[in-house]
């Protein structure tokens, strides 16, 4: 009895396994986009037992099933949901559609995360790498009015000045108001390079913050993060915002692509102080008169920095270029006293940017890359002032298996000449113009700005007499003297970027490591020329930094029937090493 009590029950238990193999199925299939790329990581879903596998680098997946023809949902950012019944006795090639709005509604975070903005707990705004169209030697400059609560304060010019950019006001009224730049997850420096003397408007050059060593010909967008609490994923530099820009990388389905563009921008001065036109130099209503060599002549009151003298009513007088005994045909010729045919104006020409890019990017699936060089040239407003800019980027990754690779670096090569001089200084062609500027001054005769001995034809000299101390400059430089003698060389080399290696040790868990670098090197050399106004001197100065990130990062991501988990945990360790160095030497 109790025999055949025990073999009963072990044929039901047989019977019951046996019913439970024959309901199950294992599907297998592809998830592809419109041009038949595999789509790495699309999660696959069985809506009735709520079991979900993620496609492997192939795009390939698995998933048993407790259903002969389960009801299966495949998903993907940038994708439109699917679902459909599956075949559990075919191989199923299954092809994804994009959804462009989904497009608009993700961004990248901190640590090159992936976000939906309405699942973020503070305010994001993108600019896309094509609306900046202009492509400025300071990219900067090309965000104004682009996005709300940003505000950039530009000296701008193609020559690369500075910019200031603050979002949604100012934090500190003595510290640093400016984000934080991240580019493709590597903080970069933004460091202004200029002297105290030029930042607080006293005198000097202004060669601007490092952030424009940033070529736009390489952004593919930039995101704004507003909010404070934005400043968490990235710590205390971060208190002022963040600027997140990605960089361009190969298309998907692309195999090799080839991209030249080349743009040519001009720039001229659109507007001038107004300049009172019927008064000349000098703080008297009336000339001198001077007898010289048996002739009674009159003369200018030449030291005068203001124009407060005689009408300019055409009266024949000496100008401070019929004093000099070099040009024979003008000396002491008197010309008439008038407004001059080549007022300050003339000083400024047309300034000429010219930017030439070409750009190589392929994708074999597994494996992307994108080369792109970048020159640009550009012909300052002012008399000597010129900029080079040579840029290379270099972006790729591949995918080995369960590991993936990726690296971004960027190499800039700066150099300029002749940045023109800025702040209350008498070598500021604006103060030298308009706050002590003679009217009556024709700044075509002016170009003319030195003797053959090397001493400076000077307007605004002590005296009529052609000894060295009536010649020698009084107030006001020759501008075309600063813009010749007493300017500015400058040269950085720049290199930035990341490797990293990321490895899915399941369907739901990856974990990544990742080392960050910005290494640059400013040099310049400043100069105030023998005979100027001021007394002369030449300095040098560098500016050395070194910073490294180190990062690791491990992301879950798990989806079950009522709620899902997303979670990230990582580690950040930072090195920065800077060295600043100055020297100066001054003249008599």
């Amino acid at each position: 009895m109790n025999r055949t009590k025990i073999k009963f029950l072990v044929l039901t238990a047989f019977a019951l396994s046996s019913g439970s193999l024959h309901a199950q199925a294992l599907l297998k299939g592809r998830v592809v986009d419109a041009s038949n790329k595999a789509i790495v990581g699309a999660t696959i879903r069985d809506l009735t037992s709520n079991k979900q596998v993620i496609t492997n680098q192939n795009g390939e997946f698995e998933l048993n099933s407790p259903s002969d023809n389960p009801q299966i949902q495949i998903s993907y950012i940038g994708y439109d949901t699917k679902k459909l019944t599956a075949d559990g006795n075919s191989f199923l090639t299954i092809e994804l559609v994009p959804q462009s709005q989904v497009l608009e509604d993700v961004v990248v975070t901190a640590l090159g995360i992936s976000r939906e903005k309405k699942a973020l707990g503070y305010a994001v705004q993108e600019v896309k790498g094509k609306e900046l169209q202009t492509r400025p030697t300071n990219v900067l400059s090309a965000l104004s009015g682009k996005v709300s609560g940003l505000q950039v304060i530009s000296s701008g010019g193609n020559m690369g000045g500075s910019n200031r950019v603050t979002i949604r006001g100012i934090n500190s009224i003595s510290g640093n108001n400016q984000p934080l730049y991240v580019i493709d997850g590597t903080p970069i420096d933004n460091t202004d390079l200029n002297s105290a003397a030029t930042i607080n408007g006293s005198a000097g050059k202004d060669v601007g913050n490092t952030i424009q060593d940033l070529n736009p010909d390489d952004i593919e967008n930039i995101s704004v993060l507003k909010g404070p609490s934005a400043a968490a994923l990235y710590g205390s530099r971060a208190a002022n915002g963040v600027i997140l820009i990605t960089t361009k990388r190969a298309a998907k389905g692309e195999r090799v692509d080839i991209s030249v563009n080349t743009g040519l921008d001009f720039e001229n001065v659109v507007r001038l102080p107004k300049r009172q036109k019927l008064y000349g130099q000098g703080y008297s209503p009336t000339f001198q008169v001077q007898n010289i060599n048996g002739t009674d002549y009159k003369i200018v009151d030449y030291a005068a920095d203001e124009s407060w003298g005689p009408r300019l009513d055409g009266t024949p007088v000496l100008h401070w270029y019929n004093l000099n005994p070099e040009d024979e045909d003008l000396y002491l010729n008197p010309a008439p006293w008038v407004y001059p045919k080549h007022d300050v104006s003339y000083f400024f020409r047309t300034g000429v940017a010219n930017t030439n890019n070409i750009a190589i990017a392929g994708n074999s699936g597994n494996t992307n890359y994108r080369f792109s060089y970048t020159n640009k040239n550009v012909r300052g407003t002012v008399p000597n002032a010129s900029l080079g800019r040579n840029s290379f980027n270099f972006s790729g990754g591949t995918q080995l298996g369960k590991i993936k690779l990726s690296s971004n670096f960027t190499y800039i090569k700066n150099s300029s000449i002749g940045r023109p001089w800025s702040g209350a200084s008498n070598r500021n062609i604006m103060l030298e113009a308009f706050q002590w500027g003679a009217v009556q001054v024709d700044y075509k005769i002016l170009s003319r700005y030195k003797r053959e001995d090397g001493t400076p034809l000077a307007w605004n000299r002590t005296g009529w007499r052609n000894t060295p101390e009536d010649e020698a400059t009084r107030f006001i430089d020759n501008p075309y003297w600063s813009a010749y003698e007493s300017y500015l060389e400058e040269s950085r080399d720049r290199f930035y970027g990341n490797v990293g290696l990321q490895y899915e040790v399941n369907d739901w868990l990856t974990v990544g490591a990742k080392a960050h670098g910005d290494i640059y090197s400013f040099q310049a050399q400043d100069r105030i020329a023998v005979y100027s106004r001021s007394a002369s001197q030449y300095e040098e100065s560098s500016n050395k930094l070194n910073e490294y990130n180190y990062e690791f990062l491990a992301s879950a991501k798990k989806n079950w029937e009522n709620f899902s988990l997303y979670a990230n945990v990582g580690a950040n360790l930072r090195d920065q090493q800077r060295k600043v160095d100055y020297a100066i030497t001054s003249g008599g």
